[in-house]
């Protein structure tokens, strides 16, 4: 029988299994080279700018999708993990409840849990929201850029 406090070994591993399959989904964690300005960021990005600009700005749009992506699939991860805790918070309720157990509820604690919720699902949401809005503005700053390489 299973002890009535203990989740799962995995359980509380789940937020690093999602960090990793989303770096392993997308190759890389973040692979663009531009910064928020989208101008290039650093020596390295720089000097290719400067060396092959075609090539260079061809591959940026590509690394905007993949960025974006990558920050689409995070959120989408978060959204579910938050799911799962709350399905797992319900089970393990009933579980206690079914072994006669009584549990301790603290009504105040459980408004300010859910306001930190909703605060961090805010937070998670307008990450998302500015990494599409950079997505866009840099995906058309490279589109110009290499129509005025192509000129």
């Amino acid at each position: 029988m299973k002890s009535p406090n203990k989740a799962h070994p995995l359980a509380k591993a789940a937020p690093l299994f999602a960090v990793i399959i989303t770096i392993l989904f997308t190759g890389n964690a973040i692979a663009v080279s531009l910064g928020p300005d989208c101008e290039p960021r650093g020596l390295i990005a720089k000097g290719k700018e400067a060396w092959d600009p075609k090539s260079f700005w061809k591959g940026q749009i590509g690394e905007i999708k993949e960025y974006v992506d990558a920050q689409r699939t995070a959120y989408k991860l978060s959204m579910i993990e938050r799911k799962r805790d709350r399905i797992n918070e319900r089970l393990d309720d009933e579980e206690m409840k079914a072994m006669g157990i009584e549990q301790y509820s603290n009504p105040g604690l459980d408004r300010e849990m859910a306001k930190i919720d909703r605060e961090l699902m805010q937070m998670d949401r307008q990450m998302l929201n500015d990494a599409i809005e950079w997505g866009r503005k840099c995906t058309a700053y490279a589109n110009m850029k290499l129509s005025r390489v192509n000129q």
